[in-house]
């Protein structure tokens, strides 16, 4: 195998209102087989997928920072606020990058994103100041 990328479903909040996005994880090429388009070509395939085929608006991904020029010439864009995951007991920032594409390939970073647990079908928001 010369390269492997997984795609998946995530429920998110941008900006407050949920919704579904492909999230692309787990990129990977061997280092003596890097720089030769195996990971772009991937990465065609797996945006194709997410916006042709399961007709997603968006895409995320989370990333190592050294990763970020990768992506951003593909057109991904770099979020710039902070990303909060929720946990089990807990909500926390994201301490790495983060980064969306839509289907247009308009949209910019500059959007406040939170994932939710997985423990629903649903996005659910939750107060955290009545705990």
């Amino acid at each position: 195998m010369a390269s492997h990328v997984a795609l998946t479903e995530m429920n998110i909040e941008m900006n407050g209102q949920p919704t579904k996005c492909g999230a692309v994880g787990g990129l990977f090429t061997p280092p003596h087989l890097q720089g030769r388009g195996f990971g772009n070509a991937l990465m065609d395939r797996a945006e194709e997928f997410i916006f042709d085929r399961l007709k997603f608006s968006m895409g995320i991904l989370f990333c190592l920072s050294e990763l970020v020029p990768f992506y951003a010439k593909r057109g991904w864009s770099l979020v710039d606020q902070p990303v909060t995951l929720e946990q089990k007991n807990d909500v926390v920032t994201w301490g790495a990058a983060v980064m969306l594409l839509s289907a247009d390939r308009a949209q910019k970073g500059h959007h406040s994103i939170h994932v939710p647990t997985g423990r629903s079908t649903g996005i659910e928001k939750i107060d955290r100041s009545a705990e």
